[in-house]
């Protein structure tokens, strides 16, 4: 994965979503493969907070949603539904925040 951040490129195996001055989502593994366990970790998250998790392909079509808590301060995980193979946009929320990334899962 290529990211530019302040002007250097580097490449990396995380995604790092940066929402201005707010909180940093980082999901990993990515690629995943379908079934297994996928970690998020954002700065906002608090130990127990309520979140809501979905999963939606590109045109639109939710095929995950769970509620879960989170593990601890600033991570959760979540094991990931047998879906097919692709590119899947991650909604995270947490009370009234919002945030987004993009995974891609493989093959088991």
């Amino acid at each position: 994965i290529k990211a530019i951040e302040q002007n250097k490129q580097a490449f990396t195996v995380v995604r790092m979503l940066y929402f201005g001055d707010d909180a940093v989502m980082a999901l990993y593994p990515n690629p995943v493969a379908a079934g297994q366990v996928l970690t998020i970790e954002n700065d906002a998250i608090l130990q127990n907070e309520q979140l809501f998790v979905s999963l939606s392909s590109f045109s639109g079509q939710a095929v995950f949603e769970k509620n879960i808590k989170a593990t601890e301060n600033g991570k959760t995980t979540i094991n990931l539904p047998l879906v097919p193979s692709g590119a899947y946009l991650l909604l995270l929320r947490a009370g009234k925040r919002e945030y987004r990334g993009k995974i891609v899962l493989g093959a088991e």
